[in-house]
């Protein structure tokens, strides 16, 4: 075979691989979703190459939008974005960098449409900018979706703004009845306490057996509502009062607490165990409230224990810290833990055990404030462990 055929037979190959090269780069511009272009830098984006995608963007076909024979790109544009589109395809060009915009385009039939746009300057060998390409796809959809999210961002602010509103209204309101409470209701409680007490006192040798017994439940009766209207402020005061963050050292918080149980009860004979160093940043008064609650409840059921114990200590669950408090006292049957935390709920009978059952309840809003949680795990005449997390 001559040279001239070999030659002939090799250009006849690069053109057909070139050819092929093409069908498949012209194939792939038409099945992109959005449109793949060449223009010139001037201000009608003059079209010298555009892909299919056109039609379904912009419902002009290509013959209508190459070299603006029926209309030029920049028309498309939405009129006040097309000094925006100007500049910042120049920024980019003259920066030689990519330039990326998000801007409106008016369809054959006056839809408008948000379009993302991607382009780059095309550039000689001697640095002159020949033209542009890039890609324009629809995200229309997107828009939407971004603008309904910030109708429902404002929505969700506008009813912050209301709740928050009624919830500064309902915690005056709270107050005022707190204040009531505390004032309108302890003078009436005072004053038939004070009256019993005087009658025991001072009618004593008239009063039979029965009678005398009579006025003692009235008292008491009477003292058990001031306490319960004690515990019921306390627990009002958790909602309203604000938090000041700072280290707390959890354990030393414990061994104050019990140390205090030891003196006021020194014939009782209680292993602590004491987990040291447990340090977190929270509100001390509100820990130190949660932390007596739930010692003060261990320290309580473990009295008729001989050999009573109490552990405070941590441990991972899931891979979060826990923190517990256990005891090997009286427990309680888990069939009723779901009203463990409820105010003024009781497991035990008050003849049993002391409390007005506010303890727990304290305790939970204590921790939830600090974004934990609180369960127990219980069995009558085992003992309890109560574990939260913060």
């Amino acid at each position: 075979m001559s040279n001239e055929k070999i030659n002939n037979h090799d250009e006849t190959c690069i053109y057909n691989e070139l050819a092929e090269s093409r069908r498949k780069l012209a194939t792939l511009m038409d099945n992109l979703p959005g449109i793949a272009y060449r223009c010139l830098n001037d201000r009608n984006w003059t079209m010298e190459f555009i892909s299919c995608g056109c039609l379904e963007l912009t419902e002009y076909n290509v013959e209508e939008l190459l070299y603006n024979k029926a209309v030029s790109y920049n028309d498309l544009i939405h009129y006040e974005d097309r000094e925006m589109v100007w500049e910042g395809v120049q920024d980019g060009v003259n920066n030689r960098r990519p330039y990326r915009l998000v801007y409106r385009i008016k369809t054959k039939t006056g839809i408008t449409k948000w379009v993302w746009e991607q382009g780059r300057g095309v550039y000689s060998d001697t640095g002159e900018l020949i033209s542009i390409e890039g890609f324009i796809t629809d995200i229309t959809e997107k828009k939407k979706a971004e603008a309904e999210l910030q109708k429902y961002r404002e929505h969700l602010e506008s009813e912050v703004k209301k709740r928050t509103h009624e919830l500064l209204a309902a915690n005056k309101e709270l107050e005022a009845f707190a204040y009531s409470v505390s004032h309108d209701l302890r003078a009436p409680l005072r004053a038939i306490d004070g009256f019993s007490r005087a009658i025991l006192e001072d009618y004593a040798s008239k009063l039979d057996d029965e009678g005398a017994d009579f006025l003692k439940r009235i008292r008491n009766a009477s003292q058990k509502m001031a306490r319960l209207i004690d515990d019921m402020l306390k627990l009002s005061r958790l909602t309203r009062d604000s938090m000041q963050y700072t280290p707390v050292n959890m354990s030393e918080i414990a061994d104050e607490i019990i140390k205090e149980h030891k003196e006021s009860e020194p014939g009782r004979e209680v292993e602590f165990i004491n987990t040291p160093g447990l340090i977190i940043n929270g509100d001390h008064q509100l820990l130190h409230a949660a932390l007596e609650n739930l010692l003060g409840n261990a320290w309580k059921f473990t009295s008729l224990k001989n050999d009573a114990q109490i552990e405070f200590g941590t441990e991972q669950i899931d891979g979060k810290r826990v923190y517990f408090i256990r005891d090997n006292g009286a427990g309680f049957d888990m069939n009723y833990a779901d009203k463990l935390f409820g105010a003024f709920q009781r497991l035990h009978a008050a003849t049993e055990f002391p409390g007005t059952g506010i303890g727990l309840a304290i305790v939970q809003r204590v921790i939830t404030r600090h974004g934990g949680k609180i369960w127990a795990e219980s069995e009558v005449d085992r003992g309890s462990t109560f574990f939260f997390t913060l």
